[in-house]
């Protein structure tokens, strides 16, 4: 059509001063026609290995394409907008030519390779699907920046080097969002790349999983309060007991005296000894009640990422809405199933059940860390009764509840003729108190006097002593 509009205006031959407005007419005719028409090739590319490429179509007013990769064609029989290629050498030419129906035509030539200025991720900061906080992992400190921008819109990404798989641990370039917290572009919290920042996008986190390193905690005397408490310390194996064991525990943040403040997320890992577990992992349940927020507030994040060594879970809280809280209560109860036939499998009278809870990061509603006081490691205690009937085992049973105690510690003696006599040692090992004993099955003491914390308790019998764990609050 627009070389119908400029031979009309060579045939004419109008006179030019006289009938400019024809003229110019004729001019814009060709000229807006001819735009209609145009078509321009480009690519962008970006490598997700050392000698894999993946090459992406931004051409414009196109129908058809074909690559050209040093010197051999590349159809591209779906028109799909990316391709994928190895490369068999550190740098490669490739040509991108276009056409359309009106017959324009275009290429696009570059050299590629990896430390190129024209690579998109040199361009711009890649997302990696799952990583949020920009530490090329996906795990569950990822989720504590997903709480705190959850809800944001931003552009879409433009496409995928993984086309069926938007979530695929792949570079994926992206636009600039409007919003950031601290160092980190909101863009990396879309991790499905579909321009809203929601609770789907922890399936990227999920699919990418890989545990952070053990690092310990840093805790801070006088801080806020972290600790977990045991339902039971004590369990007795017999020959009549279950074939499982349920050790539950709670996980507190904060105290009455002494509430966090503006907590927006936490995010930890818990140990246990996984050999003496049924099912390797515990659950982990987040407690509606909790001044953190109701269920639907919040969101959770379980990944079991134990090691042969021993038991880990990954664990991580974090609100929806943007801004912190203040409070203090409980947030999760945990629950480990541990096997009868496993400790009865064991030669010893006393199997420790320990649980840790490390690795501990806190952040507020604007990302930044909050201090904490990490109180103590609970320790649970199986007795195996069983072994009594072993000649050659001169088990002694000794059972103090509750435990953790407020005002009284109870102790119940199985053998009350061979023990002679207590002692409770505070964490420093001075000695806090005393008592000779002579054959009772049942003895109280008054603990109501001493700080809270955890002791140990020292029976002393005639031929060894034993050792449990108590807390006093």
């Amino acid at each position: 059509m627009y070389a119908f509009f400029l031979n009309f205006c060579i045939m004419v031959r109008l006179p030019v001063f006289k009938y400019w407005f024809v003229v110019v007419g004729c001019l814009l005719g060709v000229l807006s026609h001819a735009q209609e028409d145009a078509c321009e090739a480009k690519f962008y590319y970006l490598f997700v290995n050392d000698n894999t490429v993946v090459l992406y179509n931004a051409s414009s007013e196109y129908s058809d394409y074909d690559w050209e990769i040093d010197g051999q064609i590349i159809s591209s029989p779906h028109l799909s907008p990316t391709l994928t290629y190895t490369m068999p050498s550190e740098s490669v030419s490739i040509c991108l030519r276009i056409w359309n129906d009106q017959g324009c035509f275009d290429e696009y030539c570059s050299w590629i390779h990896q430390d190129a200025a024209e690579e998109l991720c040199n361009q711009s900061d890649c997302v990696w699907p799952g990583d949020t906080d920009g530490d090329w992992k996906a795990n569950n400190y990822d989720l504590l920046y997903l709480g705190l921008g959850y809800g944001a819109t931003g552009p879409d990404r433009p496409f995928f080097p993984m086309e069926n798989n938007p979530t695929a641990w792949l570079p994926n370039f992206s636009w600039d969002w409007d919003h950031q917290m601290q160092a980190v572009n909101y863009k990396h919290l879309d991790c499905n790349g579909d321009g809203l920042v929601d609770a789907s996008d922890m399936a990227a986190i999920y699919q990418n999983y890989t545990p952070a390193p053990a690092f310990p905690t840093s805790s801070t005397f006088g801080a806020p309060p972290i600790y977990l408490e045991l339902e039971a310390t004590e369990y007795y194996l017999t020959h009549n007991s279950p074939d499982f064991f349920q050790v539950n525990a709670e996980l507190y943040l904060g105290s009455s005296g002494l509430p966090f403040q503006d907590i927006h997320g936490i995010a930890f890992y818990l140990t246990y000894p996984e050999g003496l577990t049924a099912y390797n992992a515990p659950v982990v349940l987040y407690e509606n009640g909790s001044f953190f927020g109701n269920t639907s507030q919040v969101l959770s994040l379980n990944q079991s990422a134990s090691s042969s060594n021993a038991g880990r879970m990954d664990v991580a809280f974090s609100r929806k809405s943007g801004v912190g809280i203040s409070g203090n209560g409980l947030l999760a109860k945990l629950n480990f199933v541990v096997s009868s036939d496993i400790i009865e499998g064991i030669a010893e009278p006393e199997v420790p059940f320990n649980i840790g809870i490390e690795g501990i990061v806190l952040i507020d509603e604007a990302g930044n860390t909050l201090n904490y006081d990490l109180k103590y490691y609970p320790q649970a205690t199986f007795y195996n009764v069983t072994l009594e009937d072993d000649p050659a085992n001169d088990f002694l049973e000794v059972r103090v509840m509750p435990n953790p105690a407020n005002d009284y510690l109870t102790i119940q003696v199985s053998h009350p003729f061979q023990l002679e006599a207590f002692e409770l040692l505070s964490t420093l090992g001075q000695q806090v108190y005393f008592q000779a004993v002579e054959g009772q099955k049942e003895y109280q003491i008054d603990v109501s006097q001493l700080p809270p914390g955890i002791y140990q308790l020292n029976s002393w019998f005639a031929d060894r002593r034993m050792t449990q764990t108590v807390v006093i609050r």
